[in-house]
């Protein structure tokens, strides 16, 4: 079973807010895997305890005995465990990316990459929604958060940063202050070549995790 056929297995049994049982049977199924094959598809740096891993300006490792998912921003001297979005974020890259996968440097809304128009192609819209309310009045906030994960100034709105995810591959952020006949507008696209490296529900994962990491600069 692949790890996205466990999450939308998951989320039809009604359990989709499990989190904790969810990276656990993820883990499972990502330690089934060659770990040695997967680190050498994508080049990863690697020891006989753990596959490291590169995600939004910070340093990951996963652990070879159990799949755990810690970060650390001084070489691993103090660790942190990994949230939910961003260990199923990091399962996903690892054991789905396809060999030789690489950025377009074309972007899309997240919506427009999804494979048919069902429920799943609304998915997170609500929440960018409620974002860019929270956002309204907070450019200079927004900015700093953008910048402090790597975000270089990009395209075009009041705020709007390239993000690096992965290498090559990057999100860009784009945000619009209300005005007299606008409310605020908050647009987040993607690499359209982001599907080669993980499933589309894993994207939300990831957006929202950005999105969380650029609030905690606020």
């Amino acid at each position: 079973m692949s790890i996205e056929k466990h999450v939308m297995n998951m989320q039809e049994e009604g359990i989709g807010d499990n989190h904790r049982k969810m990276v656990a049977k993820a883990a499972e199924i990502f330690l089934s895997y060659d770990l040695d094959a997967l680190a050498e598809k994508l080049a990863l740096k690697k020891d006989d305890s753990f596959l490291y891993f590169d995600m939004l300006s910070r340093c990951y490792r996963v652990r070879r005995t159990d799949a755990l998912v810690e970060w650390s921003s001084d070489g691993f001297a103090t660790c942190s465990r990994a949230g939910f979005s961003e260990s199923m974020t990091i399962y996903d890259f690892i054991a789905y990316s396809k060999p030789g996968a690489k950025a377009s440097g074309d972007y899309t809304k997240i919506n427009n990459l999804a494979d048919t128009l069902t429920g799943s192609y609304y998915a997170g819209k609500g929440m960018v929604d409620a974002m860019a309310k929270e956002f309204e009045g907070h450019s200079e906030d927004l900015k700093r958060g953008c910048e402090a994960i790597g975000g270089t100034p990009y395209g075009r709105g009041d705020v709007s940063y390239l993000i690096p995810v992965w290498r090559d591959l990057c999100f860009v952020v784009s945000f619009w202050e209300a005005d007299e006949e606008f409310p605020p507008q908050l647009n987040v696209f993607a690499d359209s070549a982001m599907k080669d490296f993980i499933h589309y529900e894993t994207i939300w994962y990831l957006e929202g995790h950005m999105m969380q990491m650029i609030r905690s600069f606020f």
